[in-house]
């Protein structure tokens, strides 16, 4: 399972040991009492009815005989982050490079291909693209696809309006008020 969410993302969390680790009432809830704690779950929805209706179907983004590329959260369902399933049965260039992304190998094995160095993939593999990369795309180990989960930040800054973009010399009070 992988969970993707915005950096900003606070998390109460009801688990108070994890294998040998015991947390403590403030750690799991943040400071907040309990009973506020466990009011951020919704402890009525149940059921393979609610939880067909809360799914999002991944929507093919492309495909070829070298892999597929799936959108799995678009901004269509939230503008704070995106994330894409790649699953590669050869060599697939990177269709977002120039973007920032993060990669998790979920399965297969593989590497990311560059113009010195490729680097080495496998299941538990993060890593991260800074929209400089030089990499080129993704290659699959013959015999079995590699599957790769990219997360996104989002596609424009938020608090501004569609279309606009901050330039790298824009100011953060600026980029806050959207006087660019």
């Amino acid at each position: 399972m992988v969970e993707v969410q915005e950096p900003s993302d606070l998390v109460v969390n009801t688990e108070f040991t994890v294998g040998d680790i015991r947390r403590t009432p403030e750690q799991c809830f943040m400071g907040l009492s309990f009973d506020l704690g466990m009011g951020c779950f919704n402890h009525r929805a149940k059921g393979p009815a609610y939880v067909e209706q809360h799914t999002l179907a991944p929507r093919i983004l492309h495909e070829d005989p070298q892999g597929r590329e799936e959108i799995l959260i678009g901004p269509e369902n939230t503008p704070c982050f995106g994330a894409s399933r790649l699953i590669v049965r050869g060599t697939v260039p990177d269709r977002d490079r120039g973007r920032c992304s993060i990669g998790i190998v979920i399965e297969g094995r593989g590497r990311l291909t560059g113009p010195g160095d490729d680097m080495p993939l496998q299941p538990g593999t993060t890593l991260f693209l800074p929209s400089a990369s030089r990499h080129h795309g993704y290659r699959s180990t013959p015999g079995a696809p590699l599957t790769v989960i990219k997360c996104f930040p989002p596609c424009e800054p938020l608090g501004l309006s569609s279309g606009r973009r901050l330039s790298r010399t824009a100011s953060t009070s600026s980029a806050r008020t959207g006087s660019l």
